[in-house]
């Protein structure tokens, strides 16, 4: 069984209304504590992840959007911030949530 195949993880709901949800993807690979966070619309589950918060190296929480054209960054991520804790990426990605490419409010 190689590595990769060893790590089991876990979806934990975080927030929900509806349209839109999060979970924090629980691994053995990491601690709960650096769980990374994904956002989804119910519209598009599949492989459509819509929003992250992710640890970065240096400590913080980094909260992305997907969205159509990020003009300052060119890019389809916009970054929405940087917090020192994983609750205020969270809580600000999740402000954020129709500023996404897939549903508009």
């Amino acid at each position: 069984m190689s590595e990769l195949n060893q790590h089991h993880t876990e979806e934990i709901p975080l927030l929900d209304d509806g349209r839109y949800f999060a979970v924090a993807v629980l691994s053995t690979e990491y601690e709960d504590e650096v769980a990374p966070v994904f956002m989804y619309a119910h519209a598009v589950r599949g492989d459509s992840c819509i929003g992250t918060c992710l640890p970065q190296s240096d400590g913080t929480w980094e909260a992305r959007l997907t969205v159509l054209i990020d003009d300052e960054s060119n890019s389809d991520s916009l970054l929405v911030g940087r917090y020192d804790q994983r609750i205020d990426a969270i809580v600000y990605l999740w402000l954020r949530r129709f500023d996404s490419l897939c549903i508009n409010p």
